[in-house]
């Protein structure tokens, strides 16, 4: 047993000796890793920086480091530019530079199809004219926004703005207004405060005086407008009721917070002489007395004197005039919110109501509007007002008697305001539409359906000069019918 112990022992001293001598006792050599750097930049710059397919997270311009040694794929991305791919070889000895100039690779600009209903209009890229028509495509557009706008004869222009990105072709497509019979101003086509207008008259100067319904007052002369507001002038309110001119090219102008006169650049406020601030119509007659018509009565000025009717003080009907109207025999017609109407002669007052018109009783006492025609026949528009009965319609008087009138192509129930020409015909603006007539029985109707007026609610109409109808609407702005052709 000894002896079996004794041999174990001397065989693992031999094995152990054995190992020993295979054992590496220097230290481990390192592997030896070698990198390079490249240098990028674009023109226009940032782009993204993809290294083999990856964003690197840099942008140029930027030096990448620690790249190793070798070939890599450098791809440049930019946004409404193509991508751009390029094989760089990274160096530990040297940087690499990579310069990429957009401007000089015609892969990279775009185009852009133009075209116009109807064709054949001049064409302009960011202010400057191309001497191109429509349709037409413009080539080698730099990446990014541009701006074409296009114009033909008779239409108004418009503009719209295009991003050209490489390698691609965008379209510009554009319908034009046809402008030889209609044109139309709103707030987003025009300098024009607002599309909800109140009131039109034009000048001795051809000068058109818009009032809008919150928006203040503009002029227009053909080609330039003129913005009047409180915030800006001396205009004491921005709610325009109504606008007159006297026969010395005074524009004076009602609003819901006084009484304003406007004669050249000087403004007078003649507010603080009146009974109310409310004020509804202007009107002069003959004398060139101003008779201003208020929600607290009836005022005449005659240029430096003022005097209030009233109930209380003449046989006016009611306090709250609405209208106001003077013809050739200089008999002033005022009409009320909700007492009739009556004239004035400046001493005698006639009264007329439902019950001593002999017309249908449901027509109603509420005056909305009274215009007096050349051969001094009185049309009175009736203010419909379903809650208390009243269903609004239109009526005529001859001196002798009245006469319940219906339009046909428009509601005769819901007048808003009438205008005679200088030929004698009768403009008749409604809450759907316009109405013309030289006799009652022969009705010319304009509405958004057979014409271009911008909108269905007449309240103003004028003819100017140049025999241009102007239509002011509420809710579509100001039309225009050119020269006669609507």
């Amino acid at each position: 047993m000894k002896n079996l112990i004794k041999a174990i022992i001397v065989t693992l001293i031999i094995l152990l000796t054995s190992c020993e001598k295979q054992v590496f006792v220097e230290s481990e050599e390192k592997e030896i890793f070698s990198y390079g750097k490249i240098l990028i930049e674009s023109i226009p710059g940032p782009a993204q920086v993809y290294i083999d397919g990856r964003n690197s997270g840099f942008t140029t311009l930027d030096t990448i480091k620690f790249i190793s040694v070798g070939s890599h794929k450098i791809t440049l991305r930019q946004n409404l530019f193509k991508d751009t791919t390029l094989i760089v070889s990274a160096d530990d000895k040297f940087t690499a530079k990579i310069i990429v100039d957009y401007f000089k690779n015609p892969g990279h600009f775009g185009k852009v199809y133009c075209n116009s209903s109807p064709s054949g209009a001049l064409i302009y890229l960011d202010g400057k004219s191309t001497n191109l028509l429509t349709p037409n495509t413009l080539s080698y557009l730099f990446p990014g926004e541009h701006q074409l706008k296009f114009t033909k004869a008779e239409h108004r222009s418009d503009s719209i703005k295009v991003y050209a990105k490489g390698g691609t072709t965008v379209n510009a497509l554009v319908s034009l207004e046809d402008t030889s019979k209609w044109v139309n101003y709103n707030i987003n086509n025009s300098p024009i405060t607002a599309n909800h207008l109140s009131s039109i008259v034009v000048d001795k100067n051809n000068i058109k005086w818009i009032g809008t319904r919150d928006q203040g007052l503009c002029s227009f002369d053909g080609k330039n407008w003129k913005i009047f507001k409180k915030e800006n002038s001396p205009l004491i309110y921005d709610f325009i009721n109504s606008l007159a001119v006297d026969e010395k090219n005074n524009l004076w102008i009602a609003t819901t917070g006084g009484l304003m006169m406007k004669n050249g650049n000087n403004w007078i406020d003649y507010t603080s002489h009146l009974p109310s601030t409310y004020v509804t119509s202007i009107a002069f007659d003959k004398a060139g007395n101003a008779w201003i018509g208020t929600m607290n009565g009836l005022v005449k000025f005659n240029g430096s004197t003022w005097q209030v009717y009233n109930i209380n003080n003449s046989e006016i009907p009611g306090n709250f005039v609405t209208t106001i109207s003077i013809g050739n025999d200089n008999k002033i017609w005022v009409g009320t919110s909700a007492n009739g109407l009556a004239w004035f002669d400046g001493l005698t007052w006639k009264t007329y109501l439902i019950s001593n018109m002999k017309i249908p009783r449901n027509l109603g006492n509420s005056i909305r509007y009274i215009k007096v025609d050349n051969d001094g026949i009185v049309w009175v528009a009736h203010l419909q007002n379903l809650i208390v009965g009243d269903l609004g319609g239109f009526t005529k008087f001859d001196g002798v008697s009245w006469t319940d009138i219906k339009l046909v192509g428009v509601p005769s129930d819901q007048i808003e305001t009438i205008y005679v020409d200088s030929k004698n015909n009768k403009w008749v603006g409604t809450k759907n539409g316009l109405g013309k007539f030289l006799q009652t029985f022969s009705v010319t109707a304009y509405t958004t359906i057979n014409s271009a007026i911008p909108a269905s609610q007449i309240v103003g109409v004028a003819i100017d000069a140049n025999d241009d109808l102007f239509v002011a609407t509420f809710g579509g702005g100001l039309g225009k019918g050119r020269n006669g052709k609507y």
